[in-house]
C-alpha cells in the first residue's frame, strides 16, 4: 500500500481539525474517542489534550501502512469581569479582568471606557451598559466575561437651588437647573402662588445659565415671594424626570 496522511496541526481546547489520508481503500484511525468517524479518509478530530493519532491503510491483501499524525492543543485562557454595580450618571466605575492565561485584552463597548485593551479599564457609562472583555492567549485562544452597569436616572442628579436674589450683585441673580446625566431639560416652569406661569423654557441644556430666570415677568420685575418650579429632564438613558419644588425670590 503507498498511501499518504496529511499535516497535523495546532489547535486551541474548543476548536477541531480535519485530518487526512488518502491512497487505500480502507482506514482505521486511533484513539477513535475524539474523532466523529475513526474509519473514513477525513475524519474531524476535537482532542481535549495534545494528541498523536494512528491510521492504519488497508488495501485490499497488500500489507497495511501505518502513519501518524500529531495535533497540539493549546488550553483556553479564563476570565471573569468584576464591577458590576448600579451609579448615577457622571459617576465611574473600575472594571477589571482576572484569569488565567491571558495574554491581550478586549472590551466592548469601548466608547465608554478610558481604554478597551487593559484589563481594568475606567468605565463612565450614560446609560445601563453590559460590557464584555474577551481576552485571548499567546496562540490566540479566546474566552469571554461580562458585566453590566446599571445607570439609574433619579432626583439626586439635578440641584436646584430653593432661594435666589436678581439684585445685581452677580451672586446668585438668576434661576436654572443644574447637575450631570441628562440629556436635556424637556420643559421648565415658573409659576406664581396662584398658578400663572411667569417663566418658560423648552428643550435646553441642564446648566444653562442663557435659559435661567431673571425674576422678570412681562419685562417687569416681580416682587419678592415663593415661586413653584416644575423641571421636566430626559435622562441619557432616554427616561423623564420631574422636579417639582418652590424658590423663594429674594431682593
Amino acid at each position: 500500500t503507498t498511501s499518504e496522511v496529511g499535516q497535523g496541526g495546532e489547535i486551541c481546547a474548543d476548536s477541531s481539525i480535519q485530518l487526512s489520508v488518502s491512497g487505500a481503500q480502507r482506514y482505521e484511525w486511533r484513539p477513535a474517542v475524539s474523532l466523529d468517524d475513526p474509519y473514513i479518509a477525513n475524519p474531524i478530530a476535537s482532542p481535549e489534550n495534545t494528541t498523536t493519532y494512528i491510521v492504519v491503510a488497508y488495501e485490499g491483501s497488500c500489507a497495511p501502512d501505518t502513519h501518524t499524525v500529531r495535533v497540539v492543543v493549546h488550553p483556553l485562557p479564563t476570565v471573569k469581569a468584576s464591577g458590576a454595580t448600579t451609579i448615577v450618571p457622571g459617576n465611574s466605575v473600575n472594571l477589571n479582568a482576572a484569569g488565567t492565561n491571558i495574554h491581550t485584552y478586549m472590551w466592548s463597548p469601548s466608547q465608554s471606557l478610558d481604554c478597551e485593551t487593559c484589563s481594568s479599564p475606567i468605565a463612565r457609562p450614560t446609560a445601563t451598559t453590559t460590557y464584555i472583555v474577551t481576552v485571548a492567549s499567546d496562540f490566540g485562544c479566546k474566552a469571554v466575561d461580562s458585566v453590566t452597569i446599571h445607570v439609574l436616572c433619579d432626583q439626586s442628579q439635578v440641584f436646584i437651588p430653593n432661594t435666589f436674589s436678581p439684585n445685581g450683585d452677580g451672586d446668585n441673580d438668576v434661576f436654572y437647573p443644574r447637575g450631570l446625566g441628562l440629556q436635556r431639560i424637556r420643559s421648565f416652569r415658573i409659576y406664581n402662588r396662584w398658578g400663572e406661569l411667569v417663566y418658560e423654557r423648552q428643550g435646553i441644556p441642564l446648566n444653562d445659565a442663557a435659559s435661567a430666570w431673571d425674576g422678570t415677568y412681562k419685562g417687569n420685575a416681580v416682587t419678592p415671594d415663593v415661586f413653584v418650579y416644575v423641571v421636566e429632564g430626559i435622562c441619557d438613558g432616554g427616561e423623564l424626570m420631574v422636579w417639582k419644588g418652590d424658590v423663594t425670590l429674594i431682593r
